[in-house]
């Protein structure tokens, strides 16, 4: 599940103190347009589709609103004609974790044709979310400097 943090200001945010947290980065492609969303690489297009489930909200140390999004993204089959009237969206995800094995990863998106952020959230595969993961996301707004 992907965890947003409300009232988040993007522009605002200091990664300087998580670097020695990251450890992935990944170059994510897109093709956006009205008949669909793709993601590509130099050997194939797939088109995503985007089961969208309802979010819940909730707050942990009783100031920091969370919505919780379960939607899924499913990686169709190989797809060979580039749609029409179609945006293309290049995405620079940062992985950041505390420590191995850790339960919740905070995930940048930073636009690779402008350098600016466009998404952060944190993702974890637990059910419900456990104090660790609640001390982990605290922690990683405090090196943001946003909480």
């Amino acid at each position: 599940m992907k965890l947003y943090i409300l009232k988040l200001e993007y522009n605002k945010i200091n990664t300087n103190d998580i670097k020695k947290y990251n450890y992935k980065e990944v170059s994510i492609n897109y093709i956006i347009s009205k008949e669909g969303l793709y993601k590509y690489t130099t050997n194939s297009i797939n088109r995503i589709e985007i089961i969208d489930l309802p979010t819940t909200q909730f707050t942990i140390k009783e100031d920091v609103q969370v919505v919780c999004d379960n939607s899924e993204y499913i990686i169709g089959d190989d797809w060979f004609q580039i749609p029409t009237n179609s945006v293309e969206d290049n995405i620079r995800r940062l992985y950041y974790r505390m420590r191995p094995n850790a339960l919740v990863d905070l995930i940048i998106e930073i636009n690779k044709n402008t350098g600016i952020m466009s998404s952060l959230y944190f993702k974890t595969n637990e059910k419900t979310i456990p104090y660790g993961v609640e001390e982990d996301i605290i922690s990683f707004l405090s090196m943001l400097k946003n909480y």
